[in-house]
């Protein structure tokens, strides 16, 4: 595991986490997360563990958040998600609300510690940059594709505060920029 400071996640080409203290990178054989000079990456290669990059010292809750995001290579055996807020990083059943890719399916998907709840997005083409926006309160989240409605959830709500991550398993990488809180 490596952290990145301050200094390092508030300079990274348009990326704002807001306060943010640290990010937290994991890392290995296989898989890693770093800037490129414009995106943050989170890539693992086929066979290797899952790559997450994560906030640290920062949890976030209701409210509305955004940002550019985009993946390679969807595909079978291939998971990313690609804009997301989780409970306890790498724990996604203990709560999660995110836009994932897994083997090519396109998904919102809310889970609140007790059960999921998830919507298959049809027709979707996340290798190319889009704006991914999640609304969230305490009764509902409304995921957000190029500011046009694509899901709302109200069962399975997260009320738990939680990590802004980013993570992929498979030969697949994610590429994201301009997070930002919008309320």
């Amino acid at each position: 595991m490596h952290r990145l400071s301050k200094k390092v996640a508030l300079s990274v080409g348009g990326c704002n986490l807001q306060n943010e203290t640290q990010l937290m990178v994991l890392r290995g054989y296989g898989y890693s997360a770093y800037h490129d000079g414009k995106y943050l990456v989170c890539r693992s290669m086929a066979g290797s563990y899952a790559a997450q990059l994560f906030s640290f010292g920062r949890r976030y809750h209701f409210g509305i958040y955004q940002a550019r995001a985009k993946i390679t290579q969807p595909g079978r055996g291939k998971v990313a998600w690609l804009l997301g807020f989780e409970n306890h990083p790498g724990w996604a059943s203990e709560g999660v609300i995110g836009f994932l890719n897994g083997s090519g399916t396109c998904k919102a998907r809310t889970r609140d510690g007790v059960g999921a709840e998830s919507t298959t997005l049809t027709g979707e083409d996340w290798t190319t940059e889009k704006t991914f926006k999640i609304a969230w309160s305490s009764t509902s989240v409304k995921f957000y594709i190029d500011d046009v409605l694509k899901a709302t959830h109200t069962k399975r709500v997260p009320t738990m505060t939680m990590c802004w991550f980013i993570e992929t398993a498979g030969d697949i990488a994610v590429y994201q920029r301009d997070f930002v809180q919008l309320s």
